[in-house]
């Protein structure tokens, strides 16, 4: 004879268990939301204090796809909690029924640790998508498809569960209340203003600026700069002895750069070229390989000022294509009128 499963109830749960689990579960998804920004936040600002760049504003923001992806994720994680505690009662009336509950609490604390430690470790590469080095964008590349991962969380609490009982009223119940949650911590949430110190109004208006004032910069790098160690020397005092000519090519002088808008080349003893990349912080120009006479092999240039006239950069370079950055000058750079 066929057994019919009975109706999962708030008396089977227990009454003190099951609103202590919502409850619970609203802290920990809570503390989920938390934790994520923090890892978000954080990543960025040890990347950039390391590096001694200020820090970028742009990485306190969050679009509100990845904000609500992140929050229902961490409303769906807390579920796991409250789904842990309605199945923490310890004796049912038959084995198999205490097997499967069992079961089904193994079940959800599994879930909530493997999709946290995963979460965790690709975090920063998954959430804010505008870091320079960090490019994907999930949303124009898979869509709405990730948002599937918070339903997958959700429905595998029930899955194990739903062996005992019929659960279907409390499934929708349930995932209502998930969802605006979510809803709740993806539009209340602003751990960028306790970091910042700024709103989003003004956060995104002094963006605005730092982008106006990189396509500034990027007009002003272009021309025939020369540095001013060189600047009105004549070929004859050229350092004594000269270094060696490259036999291929007349020496120039004075030696000088040309920056296009995709191109920076160097004429001297012979002429090298390579390509550059502008990037968002502290104008720093990232050089795929620079080979200089006197020199050395460049690398990165950071433009500490820049006027129509005169550039100040603090340049690194090594001396060796296969080796990694040895010296920093400081060096000023003349633009030809």
């Amino acid at each position: 004879m066929k057994k019919i499963k009975p109706i999962l109830t708030i008396k089977n749960i227990d009454k003190l268990r099951f609103y202590s689990g919502i409850l619970l579960g609203i802290g920990y998804g809570f503390l989920v939301n938390l934790w994520f920004r923090l890892i978000d936040y954080g990543f960025f600002v040890v990347f950039d204090l390391t590096r001694h760049y200020n820090l970028r504003l742009g990485g306190f923001l969050i679009s509100p796809y990845n904000s609500l992806l992140l929050a229902l994720t961490s409303s769906s994680l807390g579920f796991c909690y409250t789904m842990y505690f309605w199945t923490s009662k310890y004796f049912l009336n038959n084995r198999k029924k205490n097997f499967k509950n069992r079961i089904a609490q193994t079940n959800s604390i599994f879930i909530f640790m493997v999709i946290l430690f995963v979460s965790t470790k690709y975090l920063p590469f998954s959430t804010s998508f505008r870091y320079d080095g960090f490019e994907i964008d999930l949303k124009e590349k898979y869509s709405y498809i990730p948002f599937f991962l918070p339903i997958f969380i959700f429905l595998f609490n029930w899955a194990a569960i739903s062996r005992i009982y019929k659960v279907g009223r409390f499934i929708m119940i349930s995932s209502i209340l998930v969802f605006i949650y979510g809803i709740l911590l993806s539009s209340t949430y602003r751990i960028h203003k306790i970091v910042t110190g700024f709103s989003i109004e003004e956060t995104m208006e002094k963006i605005d600026q730092n982008e106006k004032q990189l396509k500034l910069t990027s007009e002003k790098i272009l021309g025939q700069w020369t540095e001013e160690l060189w600047v009105g020397f004549e070929n004859s005092n050229m350092p004594s002895p000269p270094p060696a000519r490259n036999p291929d090519h007349d020496s120039i002088w004075p030696p000088y750069y040309e920056i296009s808008k995709e191109l920076i080349t160097h004429f001297f003893l012979g002429i090298d070229s390579t390509s550059y990349t502008l990037q968002k912080r502290d104008n720093i120009l990232i050089l795929e390989g620079l080979r200089t006479d006197l020199i050395g092999y460049q690398k990165q240039w950071r433009i500490l000022n820049i006027s129509d006239t005169i550039m100040t950069i603090e340049r690194a370079s090594s001396e060796f294509d296969f080796n990694y950055i040895e010296k920093i000058d400081t060096v000023r750079l003349i633009k030809k009128q």
